[in-house]
């Protein structure tokens, strides 16, 4: 089924091609990071080290700024553990940059943008930053992010998230590949 979803994201990103220079031209909020989100001139360097990074992502200001105890708590007990943080709105990005970038005492080695779910802009950025584990704040699922993870074999953590059961078969609807561990923890939902 992972198949299927890739083929609709890839024909509406090619429906879409066409009008992108025209959305990178127009809009300044777009233009600031367009390229990342596809993969291109993300800004992610390898880390060097004796630890792979954590890979935290949060979708916008809300999540970026929930984000914020578990940011300090990585970053306060596994000192030697760099954290690469991603968002995807621009604005998402300025609070991250606001909170997790201090000069005096930055919490996260670096910022980016998270890639669209276009499985050569996941690729590309995975293996930029080649982490040991990823964790999503909140529920800011794409199946094909999830299913290049579980290729990697990549944990992928999710917190502060509300899943209904009913969102939860939907989602392990699209396919054993893409949520094959994802689970169902805690209370029945009402």
């Amino acid at each position: 089924m992972i198949w299927f979803y890739h083929i609709l994201v890839i024909t509406g990103f090619i429906l879409v091609l066409p009008f992108l220079p025209i959305v990178w031209l127009v809009s300044k909020k777009r233009r600031t990071n367009l390229m990342q989100r596809l993969g291109l001139c993300t800004g992610i360097k390898k880390q060097t080290g004796p630890c792979k990074p954590v890979w935290i992502h949060a979708l916008s200001v809300g999540e970026v700024k929930s984000a914020l105890p578990l940011v300090m708590a990585v970053h306060d007990h596994f000192p030697q553990t760099p954290i690469v943080f991603t968002a995807s709105t621009r604005t998402g990005y300025d609070t991250a940059r606001s909170l997790f970038c201090r000069a005096d005492s930055p919490l996260v080695s670096q910022l980016a943008y998270f890639p669209f779910d276009l499985p050569w802009a996941v690729a590309r950025v995975q293996k930029k930053i080649d982490p040991a584990w990823v964790c999503l704040v909140e529920t800011d699922l794409w199946p094909g992010f999830l299913h290049a993870m579980d290729r990697k074999q990549i944990p992928v953590v999710l917190v502060n998230a509300r899943l209904s059961r009913r969102s939860f078969h939907g989602y392990r609807r699209l396919g054993p590949a893409a949520f094959s561990r994802l689970t169902h923890g805690g209370a029945d939902p009402p």
